[in-house]
């Protein structure tokens, strides 16, 4: 039954959405200010890098309404959050699942923009204390005021130790870009010897604030990930 509802959920948009007339483009800008020329419009945003559909969802007098999905990255057959609006207010279900599975991360509740409940889910489904949302990807992610490969080939001092022993590639680090621009969370997702995993991470903690990501014109934490050569 409870497969069923979900199925059901997820088809409804497709009635909602076939009612207006639709709007298709890659240029983010356009995707947040509506400059399709229309205020009721089914929004759709294309990834413009392959074109394959990475969200899409109505506008009603120029604002957020109705069901909107966002999908993976890679895929476009896999839902990875769904968010509820009226008329530009968060209102009803939101949920998000983790990169490429169908197992929900978030799932929270909200009427007239205020939030009534919020779920957290481990991987496992277990469920786990409840916290501030960090986005896998935003309608604009978080960018530099600075030339970012810049402060990478100033800042990384390939190790003395890691140089005499021929360790050389790629080091790759994950990290958060908080609301104020600052970074956190700074760990190594793939890396070669200590010395060029700490050299890495502490270049990446270093950084200048970046610029937020943003949601809804909001600014929001981000996960982020970086290479670093060494060679």
């Amino acid at each position: 039954m409870k497969f069923l509802l979900l199925s059901l959920s997820l088809l409804l948009p497709v009635v909602v959405f076939s009612q207006l007339d639709t709007f298709v483009t890659s240029d983010i800008t356009s995707f947040e200010l509506n400059t399709s020329g229309k205020k009721n419009v089914h929004y759709i945003f294309l990834n413009p890098e392959n074109k394959i559909k990475v969200m899409e969802g109505n506008f009603v007098d120029n604002k957020k309404d109705g069901l909107w999905l966002y999908y993976d990255r890679g895929n476009n057959k896999i839902i990875h959050s769904q968010n509820s609006y009226k008329l530009g207010i968060k209102d009803g279900i939101w949920i998000e699942r983790y990169l490429n599975s169908e197992q929900i991360e978030r799932k929270e509740e909200y009427a007239d923009g205020k939030l009534l409940s919020g779920h957290y889910y481990k991987e496992n489904g277990a469920e786990a204390p409840f916290k501030g949302k960090i986005y896998n990807y935003c309608e604009q992610m978080p960018t530099t005021k600075y030339d970012l490969n810049k402060y990478i080939r100033n800042n990384v001092k390939y190790p003395q130790v890691s140089k005499l022993h021929g360790i050389e590639g790629r080091v790759i680090v994950k990290f958060v870009v908080l609301e104020s621009g600052s970074i956190a969370e700074v760990s190594v997702v793939k890396g070669l010897d200590d010395a060029c995993n700490e050299e890495a991470m502490r270049v990446v903690r270093n950084m200048p604030a970046w610029i937020p990501g943003k949601q809804d014109g909001v600014p929001v934490s981000v996960y982020f990930t970086l290479p670093l050569t060494f060679k």
